[in-house]
Formats: structure tokens, sequence, C-alpha cells
């Protein structure tokens, strides 16, 4: 089984990271808060608001000193194809989420949160999107609904949650985040962190069913044939380094090998961000997911502009291909429609290269980037597809903003027109309470 990844769209490192109530998700973003720049306009679509949580020393109150917390969203996007006999299409939904967190009590907490969407498009002209919604075209998930523990530098958490690890990511690029059905657990000593998690379901506009279809918004198993995908991690952070290293065994699926390591130079005024970063996955049980991803990243930033530019070249050998994660995937020259292991499927050596520019000022943030994709001749012909991304994110109210983005594809290779030769805007508007 192949599994399947909506296209990602392009992020800004000028935006806060998204940060939840769980040592797991808090130390793994705070690590991967210096991802470049090219890679991070998605933080400002999952921008959410998160209470504080009261700690209380009486079980009594655990559930009147509750908070409550959610976010309202629009979203739109309008695909324009070249392909000859191939129609537009566009959708425009409305949905969110509302989530109740308990109080603390001896370290104890829940969580429930509910996740909905619904079509509101007219579709006149045009055929159903299924970017935004998957086919369903409306859904309500009961997305989040866990328990949290933690006593001292130990955290432990259960259920249906938000994770962000490599291959396993939220994601959030469409009307509600990915979630999964997992157990995590997580020890701080000094400056690393060790985790180790297992991680049963997932559920998103990206999930897909045991068949194979795409079956987005259901929860799915994350391995083959019902099997569990088990992680361990092990994670350092001081003042020069991030690095971490993560281990998936993905049921009847692959094992896979993760590592990054990234920092940063502060020059008077001008910041300098580097990193570099190597997935290696061995197949199981004739899965057909073999390959290695290497990368290297640069940004430099200096009066709220920024220049950055991101490598990574995907082999893969005899038909095999590269499993991205469930969810967005963590390569440095990921973009919209395009992520580095898109071309190395039948190819072998796939090539990525993207530069950048970003902009901040008040509350606007801005990006440019144009992205150069690349395979040699394998299984399949030469390919040679290009992206250029346009897209800015305006805070226009204290908890509501707006993330705006133009894509631009283009099939350099093909004399025909292809999937690659497409355009698309999509508009998301926020509200969070």
């Amino acid at each position: 089984m192949k599994v399947l990844k909506m296209k990602k769209i392009v992020k800004v490192s000028l935006l806060t990271v998204l940060t939840l109530n769980t040592t797991l998700l808090a130390e793994v973003e705070e690590h991967r808060a210096r991802m470049p720049s090219i890679i991070q306009l998605k933080t400002a679509i999952n921008k959410t608001f998160e209470p504080e949580l009261h700690k209380i020393t009486s079980g009594k109150d655990i559930f009147s000193q509750g908070v409550v917390s959610g976010q309202i969203r629009v979203g739109h996007i309008h695909t324009y194809s070249a392909v000859e006999n191939s129609a537009n299409s566009m959708s425009t939904a409305i949905g969110g989420q509302l989530k109740y967190e308990t109080a603390i009590f001896n370290g104890v907490n829940l969580g429930v949160a509910m996740y909905t969407a619904q079509d509101i498009s007219s579709g006149e002209g045009n055929e159903f999107s299924n970017y935004l919604l998957s086919d369903k075209k409306n859904y309500a998930q009961l997305a989040e609904a866990y328990v949290n523990y933690k006593y001292e530098s130990f955290n432990f958490k259960g259920g249906r949650q938000l994770i962000d690890t490599p291959l396993a990511d939220s994601n959030d690029i469409s009307m509600t985040p990915h979630t999964f059905e997992a157990y995590v657990a997580s020890y701080e000593v000094n400056n690393f962190t060790f985790i180790g998690a297992n991680i049963q379901k997932w559920q998103g506009v990206d999930t897909i069913d045991a068949n194979g279809n795409w079956d987005g918004n259901s929860w799915a198993q994350t391995g083959e044939n019902n099997r569990d995908t088990w992680m361990g991690a092990v994670t350092y952070e001081n003042d020069i380094v991030d690095a971490s290293g993560w281990y998936y065994n993905i049921g009847e699926m692959a094992n896979a090998a993760y590592f990054e390591a990234l920092s940063c130079i502060d020059i008077k005024n001008v910041e300098i961000e580097y990193g570099i970063q190597y997935l290696n996955e061995s197949e199981l049980d004739n899965s057909n997911v073999k390959g290695t991803v290497i990368g290297a990243w640069g940004e430099l930033i200096a009066n709220d502009f920024g220049l950055n530019i991101a490598f990574n070249q995907a082999y893969s050998k005899d038909d095999k291909y590269i499993f991205g994660g469930f969810g967005g995937g963590p390569f440095f020259t990921n973009m919209n429609l395009m992520t580095a292991d898109n071309l190395s499927d039948s190819h072998g050596t796939a090539t990525s290269i993207v530069t950048g520019v970003t902009y901040s000022f008040d509350k606007l943030n801005f990006l440019a980037a144009y992205g150069d994709f690349r395979a040699e001749a394998g299984v399949s012909a030469k390919a040679h597809v290009s992206e250029l991304d346009v897209g800015f994110e305006y805070d226009f109210y204290e908890n509501a903003n707006l993330v705006f983005i133009y894509v631009i594809g283009d099939d350099k290779e093909s004399n025909a027109k292809t999937e690659y030769d497409n355009s698309h805007i999509q508009l998301i508007i926020n509200y969070n309470f």
C-alpha cells in the first residue's frame, strides 16, 4: 500500500510555532522552531489560542475549573488546471474546533475536542476541490480525547491527541489538523528529552482506508494490516545547536531513521540559521518503501528581511518509493505542490533546490519562494518541475488572522500539459477564542 499525501502548503518561520499542553509537543516544537522559513506560512494557518490551565488542590474542582477554547475557520481554494479538457476546481468551507480541558489535579488533566467542517461553495462552473474537506464535503469528528499526566520531568499522554514529529504531524493546511490515537511518554534530563510512543491510528484530510483508498477525515491504522507504529526519539538543545534523532517502526511497511541538526549564529544585527537532515527507510514485508533523503538549509535574516536556500536529494531504486510520513513530512524543500520525495518514485535520484525571501512588517508577514525539482531517468522518464509560491499572513485582529497563498506549478520537461501544470489560490481566515 502506498500512502497518499495531500500537497503541502509552504510555511514561514516568521510566525510562532503552535504549542500544546504536552511535553512531547512542547519540546519537539521548541526544537523545531528553527526550521527554515521556506518550510515553516503553515504555522500561520494553525495558530490557535492555548489557554492557561488551572492547578487545583481539590479533585472536586477538576471539571468546574476547566477551560473552553476553540477556533472558527473559513477556507477557500480555487485550482486552475492547464491540462486540456480538465476542469478547474474550487471549494469554500466553514468549520473549526471546540475544546474543553479540565484543571490539573495531582499532575493529571483531561481534554476533549470536536473538529468539524462543512462545504458551503456553490461549485458553479467548477468541479468540487477535495483539498479542504476530502471527498466527504462535511464531517464532525471527536478528534481529541486524552488523559495527560506530568510529574516533575516525566510526562505521559494517552488517547486521541495532536502530535508533531518528523514523520507524524498535524499538517494543518486545510480545515482541521491531523490527530493521532497514541500513547506517548517523555522524560527530560539536563538538555536531553527522551521520547517513546505507540502511534496506533490517525485522522485528517490525508488519511486512507485499509485498501489504499483516500478516505479523508476517518480514522485509519498507521501500519499495514492493522499494525501500529512504534517511535523512539532523543532530542538535545543548548544555546548553539538543536539536534534530534528519531526511529520509527511502521508496521509491515518500513523502519525509518531520521536525524536533524539546526543551529544559529548572531552577528550584530544579522542572524544566520542553518541545518542538515538525513532520512533512511528500509523495507518491511515487500512494501516497496525504501530510500534515503539528505538535506541542507541556510537562512540570513537582517532588518526584518530574510534570504534562504534549501537543498534535498532523494534516492530510491528498483521501483521503490520514499514514505514522507503521516502528514506534511520533514523535508527542507517541501512546498505546496511539490515535496522533496515527489519525483524520486521510479526515477532513482531526485534533487530539489528552493530559494526564498521573507519580510516582516508590523502585523504583516510576507513570503516568496521558488523551487526547482529534477529527477534522473529511471523506470520513468527524466522529470523537471518548478514551483513558485507567494503568500502573506496578516493579523488583522487580536485573535484573528488571514492567510493567502498563490501557487504556480510548471512541468518543464513534458511538451504536453501534465498534473504539475496548474495554479491555485488559497485563503484561510481564523478566529481563535
